[in-house]
């Protein structure tokens, strides 16, 4: 009777870290796979003044990143949370400004067994 109990404790022990493997790989995927074209659409290249560098649409910015993870996220997790954050290139403060050149976006979750699972991604802006 202990050996059935130990084999199925270990089964439903070996399931959950599958499910939470599968879920953080998924999310990884997300991450690192995020077309680049989310951010390319939302850079502001034209109809700038002179001595103005391109920029990020800050709202186009948010829509394009909350659309992709709303669509693709709900396979691994419904709880999550997006934070922006963005800063100025040179010395990484705040950068409050609408002509942001650089943002750092925080994806926040909670997966299987309360574990909470936390990726950020940098993009910034430079001229060749």
């Amino acid at each position: 009777m202990v050996a059935i109990f130990i084999a199925f404790f270990v089964i439903v022990l070996s399931f959950n870290f599958f499910m939470i493997s599968y879920q953080i790989n998924g999310i990884n995927r997300l991450v690192l796979g995020a077309p680049m074209s989310l951010f390319e659409t939302a850079i502001v290249f034209y109809d700038l003044p002179d001595n103005t560098s391109p920029y990020f649409d800050k709202s186009l910015l948010k829509e394009n990143i909350e659309e992709y993870f709303a669509f693709h996220m709900p396979r691994y997790s419904n709880d999550y949370s997006l934070t922006y954050y963005y800063y100025n290139i040179a010395n990484h403060s705040l950068d409050m400004s609408a002509k942001a050149k650089a943002v750092e976006i925080t994806i926040d979750t909670v997966i299987n067994l309360s574990y909470n699972y936390q990726k950020t991604m940098f993009y910034e802006i430079r001229s060749n």
